[in-house]
């Protein structure tokens, strides 16, 4: 895979979650910004929703795929933001294995 750094001009931040008390006695979950990663520039690229069935079950789905530089912060329970648009992150792939770029698959929430 042939990856430009050029490319990536879309800024997201990774964001984790923080359970915090509502007041009444319960939680909630809210999320906040990982204060290493204010902003990562990312390639976004927009998707056909993607379904996969494996054993009757919907196994993947995906609105958007981006292409950015490794992060180690980048897991399955981090969310992306914009600012406007909040991104669940479904799959991530470690191009080549060498820890340089992650290919990640996403989906809108």
């Amino acid at each position: 895979m042939k990856i430009s750094l050029g490319s990536m001009r879309d800024r997201l931040t990774i964001q984790e979650a923080v359970i915090v008390n509502d007041g009444g006695g319960g939680q909630q979950t809210t999320w906040q910004d990982i204060a290493n990663y204010p902003n990562i520039f990312v390639e976004l690229i927009g998707l056909k929703i993607v379904e996969r069935v494996e054993f009757s079950q919907l196994s993947h789905k995906a609105t958007h795929k981006i292409i950015m530089r490794y992060h180690a912060d980048m897991t399955l329970d981090k969310q992306l933001t914009d600012g406007v648009n909040n991104f669940a992150i479904e799959r991530i792939e470690d191009v080549d294995a060498r820890n340089k770029f992650l290919v990640c698959y996403l989906l809108k929430l």
